[in-house]
């Protein structure tokens, strides 16, 4: 076995951890698992749309948690999780709404930033969703304060 492949192994050994797999399982059974884990996590990617700094507002000011519920991003993953048998897709789809607000904002992540971030994820999806639209909207809100600067500047 080469380095290469042994880093390889090492890597992968750590995703299939992560995902909730065994690592000491065959490598066809960790496959399947990650293959399900991406196949209950999609739909929430799909539903919650573009990824960047590109990506429009989409989470409004929540008025009552039934908004939050209602939101097309909360409810692709309470459909993810219920269509599905793995866990962790809840917490993953949390995740994913969660770093897609900072990333649309551009906000710089150290392993603290992380690690908070991973525990927020375990909170319900629309809680997740009031703060990624707290992020999304004070960037918003933020940039078009500096757009409004420049042009008055000129």
């Amino acid at each position: 076995m080469t380095p290469e492949q042994n880093i390889e192994g090492h890597a992968f050994n750590a995703l299939t951890e992560s995902l909730g797999g065994d690592p000491w399982l065959p490598l066809s059974d960790r496959l399947r698992h990650a293959r399900a884990v991406v196949a209950a996590v999609e739909p929430v990617i799909r539903a919650y749309g573009r990824t960047g700094r590109d990506r429009a507002v989409t989470i409004p000011p929540l008025g009552s948690e039934a908004d939050a519920r209602a939101l097309p991003s909360v409810a692709a993953i309470f459909r993810a999780v219920t269509e599905g048998s793995r866990q962790g897709v809840m917490e993953a789809g949390c995740k994913r709404m969660l770093r897609d607000a900072c990333s649309s904002a551009g906000v710089e992540m150290g392993a603290y930033d992380e690690h908070v971030l991973a525990w927020l994820a375990m909170w319900e999806p629309q809680v997740c969703a009031a703060v990624a639209g707290w992020i999304e909207r004070a960037h918003e809100s933020g940039r078009q304060e500096k757009d409004g600067s420049d042009e008055g500047s000129g």
